[in-house]
Order: structure tokens, then sequence, then C-alpha cells
């Protein structure tokens, strides 16, 4: 090591020699409701189960998700509410994790005509904060944790105008 960088302590990635199985299963269904009467039938369903998990500890591998989406769509207009759940993930290090969260999601979107169209999208639409939590040393993880870092962004808007030309 040459001497300009003998005061800096060097930290590299390498695979490890071990085997690491992930397995992860997904239940989905996906119905269009077009046997509702009058406008209704344009109503539309999805909902999805997400099972996964790794023989070694595996940062942000969520164990449990579940995902939902109300969607409607009538002429000109269509939109969607979704929700996304997904359970206490591990961090890094044994005894931190991301708390589970539930957040919403909506899209709308207006055609004015064959090239003229209006959209407005929501992320996380109810502000739900991301956090992550730490047990106390020596303590089963997610035993009394305590706050470690949390991110409040709000809600996430996007509204925009679209052309084709």
């Amino acid at each position: 090591m040459t001497p300009e960088f003998a005061a800096f302590t060097f930290r590299s990635r390498r695979n490890g020699a071990e085997e690491r199985r992930f397995r992860n299963l997904e239940f989905s269904y996906q119905q269009t409701l077009g046997f509702l009467p009058g406008p209704l039938a344009g109503t539309n369903v999805n909902v999805a189960y997400t099972r996964s998990y790794s023989s070694q500890r595996r940062r942000d591998l969520a164990p449990h998700r579940l995902t939902s989406r109300l969607g409607y769509a009538l002429r000109n207009f269509n939109g969607s509410l979704g929700m996304v759940w997904r359970d206490d993930s591990p961090d890094g290090i044994y005894g931190r994790y991301r708390g589970a969260i539930n957040q919403f999601d909506l899209a709308l979107s207006w055609k004015f005509s064959q090239r003229y169209a209006m959209y407005v999208q929501g992320r996380n639409i109810t502000g739900v904060p991301v956090v992550w939590y730490e047990s106390p040393p020596g303590s089963v993880e997610g035993v009394n944790p305590s706050l470690r870092q949390m991110q409040e962004y709000g809600a996430n808007w996007v509204l925009g105008f679209k052309a084709t030309f």
C-alpha cells in the first residue's frame, strides 16, 4: 500500500463461498367485473400475495407482501386505487429491521381527444412514513425495539398532460 493511503480503511464486497437459497411464491387474482350492471361493468380488481425467504439473512427481503388494486374505466376516464402492504424486513445487521408498511397509490387519467390526455398520479397518498427499528443487544429481533430512523416524505403527486403527434 502506498503511503498516501495509509490512513484509509478499505472495505470491499466479494461473493461468499457458501450456497444461498431463495424461495418465492406468489398467488395472484385479476378479474374484470364486466358482469356488473351499466356503468359498473368497467370495474376491475387485482390482488396478489407474495411469500419470500432465504437460507441466510438478506437485507430488505420482505417475507410477506400483499398488493391490491381497484380500477375503473368508462369512456375517456380511467382510474385506479392501489394498496401495498409489506411485512417487517431485515436490515443488514441482526436486530435492525424496517417496520411493516401499508401505502396507497392513486392514478387517474382523462382522454380529451385522440391526441390529448391529462393524468394525475399519487404515490403514498396517505403520507405513511418509512421506519427502521433496532432491538436491544442480546435480545430477539423485534422484541422491545426502539426507533432507529424515520423517513417521512409525505405523498408524491404528479400532474401531466400528454399529446400524441
